[in-house]
């Protein structure tokens, strides 16, 4: 099959085939939380602000021997340095077919704890309302809209 040569219209359709097929896969597991506050008449979020400028959900990858809670937990904590947060509920599960992953998003509560903003990426609090236009991935940003700002 490779030395066979291809035109342009039998390329194209094994190059469309080979997206449908490989989108049907998964290739990491992730989980993540989200943690709201009520502040000033106004929910906020706390997002991870990336080097480019844009915001994103704490989260990371499942290590094998974590389940997907204390993955969630662990992943928020090591992210935001908020050490006394706690696992709430589970929210949902972002499907982002573009970077073939399945995000298991969790609500976490802060309990008060001071954190620092001395590592690699800044935490912030940001309006609710205001926070998907500024997600980097389409994933999250619809995810905040179906989810968090239905309730």
């Amino acid at each position: 099959i490779l030395h066979m040569k291809w035109n342009k219209k039998e390329w194209n359709f094994l190059v469309k085939w080979k997206k449908k097929i490989s989108s049907l896969f998964w290739l990491d597991d992730c989980a993540g939380g989200i943690c709201l506050r009520e502040r000033r008449w106004k929910t906020e979020i706390l997002c991870i602000l990336h080097k480019e400028g844009r915001l994103m959900i704490p989260k990371w990858k499942i290590k094998k021997w974590e389940s997907k809670e204390e993955a969630a937990l662990r992943e928020f904590r090591e992210e935001t340095w908020l050490y006394n947060s706690r696992l709430w509920e589970n929210i949902g599960v972002i499907k982002d077919r573009l970077r073939r992953k399945k995000i298991y998003i969790y609500h976490i509560y802060e309990t008060g704890s001071k954190h620092s903003s001395m590592h690699d990426e800044a935490i912030m609090w940001v309006e609710l309302s205001k926070a998907p236009p500024k997600m980097k991935h389409v994933s999250e940003k619809k995810f905040i809209e179906q989810v968090c700002l239905q309730k």
